[in-house]
């Protein structure tokens, strides 16, 4: 850096330079400051999780409890929860989620997408796109997906009439999950 400035053509005074140093180093310790804010928040975040996912459920399931009332009004239930999803990042098992949904008549789930990679000055091009991007070896993105709320409905519908639903192909977790309701002040 030059010692300079550009807008006076003049060297910088200690002054100038010390409060840039000062606020430097304020903002340094501000990211140092937020990284360790936020390791904290993944860490409780991660523990809250257990506990709503995992420990509670299980704990009341134990007791054959699926709902109770706390003295501070707050009211805990346990409830079904789902999660799964089709794999954009592994092309062989979102194969196989395709397949096993075209297979067991779930076919109608699979949404085609496509995607046209242009340029602003391409407006005109919209009309006939497919043909005239191959015709004109324009690039562009031509896929199939699934909704995952829709996924998401289908494989509770599924599992809940006792059907066969393939958890490793969908990354799908069926469980419980404990729900919080706080009273209003």
């Amino acid at each position: 850096m030059s010692n300079i400035n550009p807008l006076t053509q003049q060297p910088y005074s200690h002054e100038e330079l010390t409060v840039v140093l000062k606020k430097a180093n304020e903002f340094i310790a501000l990211q140092a400051e937020i990284a360790t804010i936020e390791a904290m928040l993944e860490q409780k975040q991660s523990a809250a999780n257990a506990l709503k996912m995992t420990i509670i459920p299980q704990l009341m399931s134990d007791i054959g409890l699926n709902n109770f009332q706390m003295d501070n009004g707050a009211a805990i239930t346990i409830k079904p929860f789902y999660q799964c999803s089709v794999s954009d990042k592994d092309p062989i098992l979102k194969e196989k989620a395709l397949k096993w949904l075209r297979t067991n008549g779930a076919g109608s789930l699979i949404k085609h997408e496509f995607k046209a990679l242009l340029g602003v000055e391409a407006e005109k091009l919209v009309a006939s796109l497919r043909g005239f991007l191959n015709k004109k070896s324009i690039p562009f993105k031509d896929g199939q997906n699934v909704n995952a709320a829709t996924l998401k409905s289908f494989m509770k519908e599924q599992i809940e009439a006792g059907k066969p639903f393939p958890m490793d192909i969908f990354k799908g977790y069926a469980g419980k999950i404990a729900e919080v309701d706080m009273p209003k002040n």
